[in-house]
């Protein structure tokens, strides 16, 4: 079971880390383990739930549809009826948006296509970090050279700054023996510099990555990081969060032309009145059927809901 340090749980659900630390003290979600330092770790359950909390807010077209029923069968005919309803309008149907979360999560970390498109993007991002810090040292060089009090021909350096690094030798040719030593010097101290970012973000590791990435031919093949840093350890478990989390809300996006949940509450028993308000509470728009068979108790429940949300009645019958 993949363990959610509280960053990870924050990239997944794109919330701030405060956040999620808010939530455990509000007693909105609880971590699996607290380490002795105080850092919490959660489950992937927990980040279903909270994505769960996002969509409902982003993308708000959603309407509950709940049914009022006294026996098994008028249940069963009613729902066969308006699922047929549904299919003819392309209406969607979700009745745990959770669940729904939890699937669709499951399948896109299954797809090995997935998993190759991560390893790609983060090879092209650690390849552009790596050069980026090579750049800058190759940048800081002059002016490193530059601020050596024993140079004797400062004009002569800094009419070719310009050229030091791309052009090296014909530079050293026109040096005197003094500053054509304090220049080997800084590029002795360049060359391990660079050696340094080499190894820190495990470059002959991820050419070696690349590589596999360009000769393999089959879509089912599955591809490891090199955690041979922490650098790079870092950047995987970071990055993964962020770049699943976007790939789920793609996946998610027709959610935004509307759905619907079926809602079944069962008015003979005892806990009916518990159930309604339980699997209604996230829900802005209910339409009730069969409010003929609800109880004295369920209709109180009924008139709290219109006084807070959007309450509409259909006129198909729950017999």
């Amino acid at each position: 079971m993949e363990r959610l340090t509280t960053r990870d749980l924050a990239a997944r659900t794109h919330l701030a880390p405060q956040t999620i630390s808010n939530y455990v003290k509000e007693g909105i979600i609880t971590p699996i383990d607290i380490s002795p330092d105080g850092r919490y770790y959660f489950d992937m359950s927990v980040a279903d739930d909270l994505i769960t909390r996002n969509l409902l807010k982003k993308y708000s077209n959603h309407t509950a549809i709940v049914v009022l029923y006294t026996d098994e069968d008028s249940m069963k005919t009613f729902e066969n009826t308006y699922n047929n309803y549904l299919v003819e309008e392309g209406i969607l149907r979700i009745d745990n948006l959770t669940e729904k979360v939890s699937e669709v999560r499951e399948r896109v970390e299954a797809n090995a296509l997935h998993d190759r498109l991560f390893c790609i993007y983060l090879c092209e991002k650690i390849m552009r970090k790596h050069d980026s810090e090579i750049r800058k040292l190759q940048a800081d060089l002059p002016v490193h050279i530059m601020k050596n009090p024993k140079l004797e021909d400062r004009n002569l350096l800094l009419e070719n700054l310009d050229v030091l690094v791309a052009d090296t030798a014909s530079i050293m040719e026109k040096l005197s023996p003094n500053d054509k030593k304090i220049v080997q010097s800084a590029f002795y101290r360049l060359k391990e510099q660079e050696e340094k970012v080499h190894e820190r973000y495990a470059m002959n590791e991820i050419g070696a990555l690349v590589k596999q990435l360009n000769t393999s031919k089959n879509p089912a093949d599955r591809f490891e990081f090199p955690m041979k840093t922490k650098t790079i350890e870092n950047l995987v478990r970071k990055e993964k969060q962020s770049f699943y989390a976007e790939s789920l809300d793609k996946a998610l996006e027709k959610l935004k032309d509307g759905y619907q949940s079926l809602i079944k509450i069962d008015c003979t028993a005892e806990d009916s009145i518990y159930d309604l308000l339980y699997k209604t509470r996230f829900t802005e728009h209910i339409k009730f059927y069969g409010c003929d068979n609800a109880t004295k108790e369920l209709n109180e429940i009924i008139r709290f809901l219109e006084d807070t949300k959007k309450v509409e009645y259909g006129y198909l019958e729950v017999r």
